[in-house]
């Protein structure tokens, strides 16, 4: 908890746009056993991540680098996925 309101703080002090993620682990849980909730998490991430103006950006970038072999799809997604839950997520 201490390392969390560090974080803020440090995020607050920094003065930039900054993105929050809060995950229900029950609703995690959940998403195993009930495919519906699982398919509207989903919609909602694809949503959340299309919509956001960095992951275009990003997305714009990388497939310059794709087209010049410099990327692969692979690491072009992964960049994306980094950038939309942060680093250090081991996604």
């Amino acid at each position: 908890m201490e390392a969390t309101v560090e974080r803020c703080a440090e995020i607050i002090d920094a003065g930039v746009p900054t993105q929050h993620v809060a995950i229900n682990v029950a609703k995690v849980v959940a998403l195993e056993d009930d495919p519906r909730l699982r398919d509207v998490v989903e919609r909602s991430l694809r949503r959340r991540a299309w919509s956001d103006s960095a992951t275009q950006a990003t997305l714009a970038r990388g497939l310059e680098g794709v087209a010049r072999r410099e990327e692969t799809p692979y690491s072009v997604a992964q960049a994306i996925v980094t950038q939309l839950l942060g680093e250090g997520t081991g996604a």
